[in-house]
C-alpha cells in the first residue's frame, strides 16, 4: 500500500507574511527595489535591512500580487545579487 500526503500553502495569504514577521507594507514601501529574472518569469524584490545582519524580503508580481516574503541574511542577499539573479 501507498500513501501520498499532498500538502498545499496560500503564499498569497496574509498570515503567511505575519508567520514569517515581515511587515509587508513597510518592506514594500521603504525596501531597495531588485528586478528578478527566471525564464520567462519577472518579479519585483523589495530588501530592508534590519540592521543585524538580517533582511526582510518581499516579491511580488509584476501585477502587485504577492509571491512570498522571508527573512533573509546579508549574505543571500548578497549572493542573488553578485550571480544576477536579482538586478
Amino acid at each position: 500500500m501507498t500513501v501520498t500526503a499532498t500538502y498545499t500553502k496560500n503564499l498569497t495569504d496574509p498570515l503567511n507574511a505575519a508567520d514569517r514577521g515581515v511587515d509587508v507594507e513597510h518592506v514594500w514601501s521603504n525596501g531597495d527595489l531588485y528586478i528578478q529574472v527566471r525564464g520567462d518569469e519577472t518579479r519585483l524584490v523589495r530588501v530592508l535591512s534590519q540592521g543585524n545582519g538580517e533582511n526582510a524580503v518581499v516579491i511580488r508580481e509584476l501585477d502587485g500580487r504577492r509571491v512570498t516574503s522571508v527573512m533573509m541574511s546579508d549574505a543571500a542577499v548578497a549572493a542573488r545579487v553578485a550571480d544576477g539573479r536579482w538586478q
